[in-house]
């Protein structure tokens, strides 16, 4: 179990994406919300999770 804080990534788009993905990369846990399913379908194969609203986020 990582013991890095859990992220929750508001935006995905050009600049918010790549930036979700270092941070998986990193080995935080990232949830992140956009209003585009490609952007978040992007995220969970990168592995992050996609929420449904900012709120779940």
């Amino acid at each position: 179990m990582s013991t890095l804080p859990k992220v929750a990534w508001i935006g995905l788009g050009i600049m918010g994406s790549p930036m979700a993905e270092n941070l998986i990369k990193a080995g935080y846990s990232v949830t992140g919300y956009t209003l585009e399913q490609d952007k978040l379908d992007r995220l969970a194969k990168a592995g992050g999770t996609a929420a449904n609203s900012i709120a779940e986020a």
